[in-house]
């Protein structure tokens, strides 16, 4: 498993520009886009190196015991025959369908090439060297490795193997513990017993102890019984010491096999091929991250070096107390006993290790050997590219091994991408039952993300640090999700700890750049810039983000402009950069975006970066050209024709052409686009056409928003009453009814409505406003008039002496 980045974009809708038109406030939206990125445990990969690896390792030990058996006595040569026959057999070659054989000829005829020549070797030809026999079985094995690749008729032939082969490396694998567990307290005996010291017996029996207890602590400890903070050695530590010393000690057990076969080379041969095939096998689980099998084998290696160091420990007080008293090497004679037989060592040691699996509910370890099994054979459909095979086999696994890690993880993932969250969670929890991973952790608080239950995935990721404390990914998570909920300190403190770290240290500063431009903290972006000093595109995009947000400059060089296609990070960090720097882009950088908009690699973000264009052309007085992009995504977006054509409504009111603004808001309320009939209502309005506007704003009156509602039953008041009603108004009323209800011949009444006014600001304005009508009707005389007497006034607004 590795993790993967996932990004998610928030749109957050600012102001980019603002004007005033008679008395409304107009402001024109843009869409900025702002990066966050958490971490989700990736989809299991099974992993083929080592599944092969695996098979050749044991292909190889296979020749070599193959080799060993054949040079056995007449009774031992048969049992290993027949061993070697049950091996061909559990492989279950026949699934291989080599060269469209059916039945199960392919495993017979295997198993005659193998029997065949051993059995000439046995019988007729004994004096053939083992380098001989070696290369012999080697040759047929690699012919028959050749003939599986060229003509099986499934795919991924060897890792079928690998499955199919599993079986018997476990029994192989469990055989060879018990051959060498008691291997570390007989090492103990050598080491304390040769010095011929009288203390000897005194150091034998502390050391030994010690060992025992480490044992106890770590059996303790893998079942929950300890949850003590002290150090131990670790069982596969041990387990690899015991394998290295294991060869000697086979060596000196030599005095119990001679008559089946000499050490060297046979002895010794047999021992590399046992102990090879316990390592790969472990290296298969680990590799494969199949832990239900590994549970097993971890405990089955307690088990054997408690049990068989424990009777060791009385075999060696039975046979060698007199030796060690008169400082004789016990180790010397350890498999020569007079009291107590070697066999019994070995059946006490088997009675100690069935009891402790028996008392640990025995059932347990064959399901989960089981699980492992089915386990690996949804990973091989997973290869071989059938997913919903491999889904029924994990469920076996899953089945088999409720605590199953590796099964439930892959059934979780699967129906996180199915939708179905509550069967995600459910395999989710299982899956951190016994070996909680930060992959599965993340993934379940993630589906609670996405069913955008937030406060549910904050608990879950508070839990999961609670089980692995510190994790960076897991931070990083919960610090963006306690940022969605508002939990400001929090969120920063874990990006903050989450940064340190430099495998999230982009997604952190990602998050914390996004958070600040969501919730409008009042954080410049050149600080935040400083804080960082980072090239990474998702922290450049909000820092851009937050620069159009807030209106304040982002003093930093940046490259945005590229050729080819752009990933989600470049194109956001691109419409960013054009929407905060709108009003100083050049005319060449213009050019090249609208290239890069244009490309059909970059179709997902064309639109989002045609609009941030239109916006920057208008703002830079290319009126024609933002009108010409915009109009264009009116026509060929699929989700936002509403908001463009509110947009070209806003820029022609500004323009001065109320009358197009009205049919462009009335496009953006046949699309259902908010406010589109508050606009419409003003544009008309505007236009003049008041007996339309009358209507909307009536229509208004019912409107959601209390503000709309005022301003709606202001404007039916001014459109509705008469000279002497308005004149008896307010100010505010008399400035609208003498925009909207006097024409430029109307001078007379207009002074009047003019002189009653009491605010120098409504009257400075009408007196201004009209004065530009009566310009436009080509009456300078009193144009000048009313400018002058405009000009004459106190006033106080800053955007009435603009207009002005």
């Amino acid at each position: 498993i590795s993790w993967e980045n996932f990004q998610e974009q928030k749109i957050v809708e600012t102001s980019i520009h603002e004007f005033q038109l008679g008395p409304f406030e107009i402001t024109v939206p843009v869409n900025v886009y702002l990066l966050f990125e958490y971490f989700q445990g990736g989809r299991l990969q099974p992993n083929l190196f080592i599944s092969y690896a695996f098979v050749l390792v044991m292909a190889i030990a296979f020749v070599y015991l193959v080799t060993i058996f054949s040079a056995l006595e007449k009774f031992w040569y048969f049992i290993a025959s027949g061993l070697i026959i049950l091996f061909l057999v559990s492989l279950r070659l026949d699934v291989l369908q080599v060269a469209g054989l059916g039945g199960s000829w392919f495993t017979i005829g295997t198993i005659a090439v193998f029997i065949l020549p051993s059995f000439y070797f046995n019988a007729f030809n004994k004096t053939a060297s083992f380098q001989f026999r070696l290369m012999v079985f080697a040759l047929i094995t690699v012919l028959l490795a050749l003939v599986i690749y060229f003509m099986a008729g499934v795919k991924l032939p060897f890792m079928y193997l690998s499955v199919t082969a599993y079986v018997p490396a476990m029994v192989l694998t469990i055989i060879f513990i018990m051959m060498v567990a008691h291997e570390v307290p007989a090492g103990f005996l050598y080491l304390t017993t040769q010095a011929q010291a009288s203390t000897g017996l005194r150091h034998f029996l502390v050391i030994t102890i010690i060992y025992l207890l480490n044992l106890v602590l770590i059996y303790g400890h893998d079942h929950g019984f300890i949850n003590w903070n002290i150090l131990y050695l670790d069982i596969y530590l041990i387990f690899s010491v015991t394998v290295f010393i294991g060869f000697w000690g086979w060596k000196h057990r030599e005095v119990l096999y001679q008559g089946l076969m000499p050490f060297y080379p046979f002895g010794a041969y047999f021992y590399l091929a046992m102990a090879s095939i316990a390592l790969i096998t472990f290296a298969y689980l680990f590799g494969t991250a199949n832990d239900a099998p590994l549970e097993v084998l971890r405990d089955i290696l307690v088990f054997c070096h408690l049990g068989f160091g424990l009777i060791l420990l009385l075999y060696v007080f039975s046979n060698f107390l007199k030796l060690i008293d008169q400082n004789l090497s016990a180790w010397k004679v350890l498999y020569k006993p007079n009291r107590m037989p070697y066999e019994t060592f070995r059946l006490g040691g088997i009675i100690v290790v069935v009891s402790l699996l028996i008392y640990n509910d025995w059932k347990d370890y064959v399901n989960n050997s089981f699980a492992g099994f089915w386990t690996s054979m949804a990973d091989l459909y997973v290869a071989i590219g059938e997913e919903d095979v491999a889904q029924l086999y994990y469920e076996q696994g899953s089945t088999y091994g409720y605590a199953n890690h590796h099964a439930n993880y892959a059934k979780g993932y699967y129906y996180s991408g199915e939708f179905q969250w509550k069967q995600s969670h459910d395999y989710y929890t299982r899956a951190n039952v016994k070996r909680p991973s930060a992959f599965a952790l993340a993934n379940d608080a993630n589906v609670y993300n996405w069913e955008e239950n937030h406060f549910k995935s904050i608990f879950s990721l508070k839990d999961a640090l609670k089980q692995l404390p510190d994790d960076p990914y897991l931070t990083n998570n919960l610090g963006l999700f306690k940022g969605k909920v508002h939990e400001l300190d929090s969120s920063f403190f874990l990006l903050g700890a989450a940064r340190n770290q430099s495998t999230t240290k982009n997604a952190a500063e990602t998050n914390f750049t996004g958070i600040v431009a969501t919730e409008l903290l009042p954080i410049s972006p050149d600080s935040l810039s400083s804080l960082f000093q980072t090239d990474n595109k998702g922290v450049n995009a909000n820092l851009l983000g937050l620069s159009a947000i807030t209106r304040l400059p982002l003093n930093k060089e940046l490259s945005v402009m590229k050729t080819g296609a752009l990933s989600l990070h470049e194109a956001t960090l691109l419409h960013n950069f054009i929407t905060a720097r709108a009003l100083t882009i050049s005319n060449t950088e213009l050019d090249q975006a609208e290239k890069l908009a244009r490309d059909s690699v970059n179709a997902d973000y064309a639109e989002a970066l045609k609009a941030a264009l239109a916006h920057a052309h208008y703002l830079q007085g290319n009126v024609g050209k933002s009108l010409q992009l915009m109009s264009e995504l009116s026509f060929v977006s699929a989700s936002n024709q509403g908001k463009y054509n509110f947009i070209i409504g806003l820029w022609l009111l500004e323009q001065g052409d109320p009358a197009a603004a009205a049919l462009a808001f009335r496009y953006a309320f046949n699309y259902n686009y908010k406010d589109a009939q508050f606009y419409m209502a003003i544009a008309e309005t505007e236009s003049g056409n008041l007996g339309e506007a009358l209507t909307l704003w009536e229509g208004l009156l019912s409107a959601t928003d209390e503000s709309e509602r005022n301003l709606a039953n202001t404007m039916k008041q001014v459109l509705s009453i008469n000279l002497q009603d308005a004149i008896k108004s307010t100010d505010a009323i008399k400035y609208q009814y003498s925009r909207y209800r006097l024409s430029s011949r109307d001078t007379t009444m207009f002074t009047v409505l003019v002189n009653s006014m009491a605010e120098a600001d409504y009257k400075a304005q009408s007196l201004t406003e009209m004065a530009v009508r009566q310009l436009e009707a080509d009456r300078s005389a009193t144009a000048n008039r009313f400018i002058n007497e405009a000009l004459s006034l106190n006033v106080a607004s800053p955007t009435v002496r603009t207009f002005m």
